[in-house]
């Protein structure tokens, strides 16, 4: 007998408490929706002017310098921009090195520009070695790499 009216009487406050719950979070809402169309701003004309000058009379500003910047920086024509010269490495400033040496494979689409066909990347430095416009070297047989340069004479008897 009071095991029976323990629950119904737990029921009773389980379903008060979800009402309850359920009126609080109705009203939570409403008050969020309500405060945010007080919140909105009125709306307003804006008063525009039309602009003095035309095209045919010239500019506004005669001085373009004078202008206001209308964008975020201020653009320039890189032509007119001064070229850094960047300062010699030290060799103590070099933290690790290492020389790779690899074969490029043509057939890949990232290296396709050195298969050009009119004019190949091989023929552009031969034509240059050939010219003595760039310098070659040789290898030696003891392991030295690019230790000896060889003459533009050299360089044609290949």
């Amino acid at each position: 007998m009071y095991k029976t009216y323990y629950s119904s009487l737990i029921k009773t406050q389980l379903r008060v408490m979800q009402t309850f719950m359920k009126l609080l979070c109705l009203c939570f809402f409403l008050l969020i929706g309500g405060t945010t169309t007080l919140l909105a701003q009125d709306p307003e004309e804006i008063e525009t002017t039309p602009a003095t000058g035309t095209e045919e009379e010239g500019p506004l500003v005669e001085d373009p310098a004078d202008a206001p910047i209308d964008e975020v920086v201020k653009k320039e024509i890189v032509t007119e921009r001064r070229i850094l010269k960047y300062p010699l490495l030290r060799e103590s400033d070099v933290f690790w090195e290492k020389r790779i040496w690899r074969i490029i494979d043509v057939r890949e689409k990232m290296n396709l520009p050195f298969a050009y066909p009119e004019d190949p990347f091989f023929k552009i430095l031969s034509d240059a070695a050939t010219k003595g416009d760039l310098p070659v070297y040789s290898t030696d047989e003891d392991g030295a790499k690019f230790k000896k340069r060889l003459s533009t004479d050299d360089v044609l008897s290949m």
